[in-house]
């Protein structure tokens, strides 16, 4: 069995970190990331050359078993980034190439795409992985594990759900929208048109016809859009501000 290795040559005492492929001879492939990639490559080969049945094999998983299927494969580089960037950048090639039958899958769910909602039910942003949306809260993994998985109802007030569960959670997420409807109006209240992903805002209106009128829609899909009962609106998110 045998590991082939590409990585430039690094100093002695010189960390790089970013996301590697490993290719095996069949096309398949596994995308995994390191803060450390020489000291993963080691590791890798390590493991592989310990005795079939070793509790590396638990480690290794099915990149093991498939380097004991194929006889060969090859290690490189998809992209070096800073050490704080690699779970991100890892979760960038996963969603990538989710749809890939030849990826080896993850077994575990770090890589899902993660929605964020206000204790409100208003959407705040698209996280690409858990680690994104740790980071952006400046909060811990198991913080926001603990409320997609249903520990606790919310974080820092703020709700946490796997865009894949959206559907089934939707009620949950905007309770008091469904039982209580819109906001009562408010001259102060703002429409807020936001990009898809919820990055950045586009524009602010008055009122929901000036919304409406300006992306070419009817207003009724921007306040459905706003209570939850739909996702999007022309292509946006929307939201009210908050009235103080």
């Amino acid at each position: 069995m045998e590991l082939k290795i590409f990585l430039p040559k690094i100093s002695v005492g010189f960390k790089l970190a970013g996301v590697y492929r490993i290719l095996f001879d069949d096309g398949s492939f596994y995308i995994g990331c390191s803060v450390d990639l020489k000291s993963r490559s080691h590791g890798w080969n390590g493991i592989i050359k310990k005795p079939f049945g070793v509790s590396a094999e638990a480690v290794g998983g099915q990149v093991i078993a498939k380097i004991r299927i194929c006889g060969s494969a090859t290690m490189d580089i998809l992209e070096i980034c800073a050490p704080d960037e690699v779970k991100d950048r890892e979760a960038f090639y996963l969603n990538m190439y989710k749809n890939d039958s030849l990826m080896l899958s993850v077994a575990d769910c770090q890589f899902k795409p993660v929605l964020q909602y206000n204790k409100r039910g208003t959407f705040i942003k698209r996280h690409v992985s858990i680690a994104a949306a740790a980071k952006y809260n400046n909060t811990t993994l198991n913080r926001i594990q603990e409320v997609l998985n249903g520990v606790r109802k919310s974080h820092h007030e703020m709700t946490f759900v796997y865009e894949s569960d959206y559907e089934g959670r939707r009620k949950e997420i905007n309770k008091d929208r469904y039982m209580f409807g819109l906001p009562p109006k408010n001259k102060n209240a703002k429409v807020l048109q936001y990009t898809m992903d919820g990055d950045g805002l586009v524009a602010t209106y008055d009122t929901y016809a000036a919304a409406a009128r300006s992306v070419g829609c009817v207003d009724n899909n921007i306040k459905r859009a706003i209570s939850g009962r739909q996702k999007t609106a022309a292509g946006f998110r929307w939201a009210l501000s908050e009235v103080v």
